[in-house]
């Protein structure tokens, strides 16, 4: 609850003033410019506590949610390369098994008959 009331405190200061609500999307502008840098407000906001909180709460948050999709990769990419590794030799037994019936049939069964 603080962090979601820092980041309205910080919307309501610091959105422009044309862009109504903060609390819905702009719906007045129709041309969006590149973004300029207000030093003034860049200074202020520096100093301001909502903007450092909302920063110290989510610092790292980027490094463990990309070290979180890597391990779910992980265990799949484990998972698929386990189910070939499987269906591999499982062919390769069937392969090798015809080859034992066929050799069989085809040596024993003729000289013996």
């Amino acid at each position: 609850l603080a962090f979601y009331d820092a980041c309205e405190a910080v919307l309501a200061k610091n959105l422009p003033e044309q862009w109504g609500d903060f609390l819905r999307p702009p719906q007045n502008i129709t041309v969006l410019g590149p973004v300029k840098l207000d030093m003034d407000k860049a200074k202020s906001l520096q100093d301001d506590r909502d903007l450092s909180f909302i920063m110290e709460s989510f610092d790292g948050d980027l490094f463990q949610a990309l070290d979180s999709i890597e391990g779910v990769l992980e265990v799949e990419q484990n998972v698929l390369f386990d189910t070939v590794h499987f269906e591999g030799r499982l062919l390769y037994g069937i392969f090798i098994t015809l080859v034992v019936v066929l050799f069989y049939y085809t040596v024993f069964r003729n000289t013996v008959i």
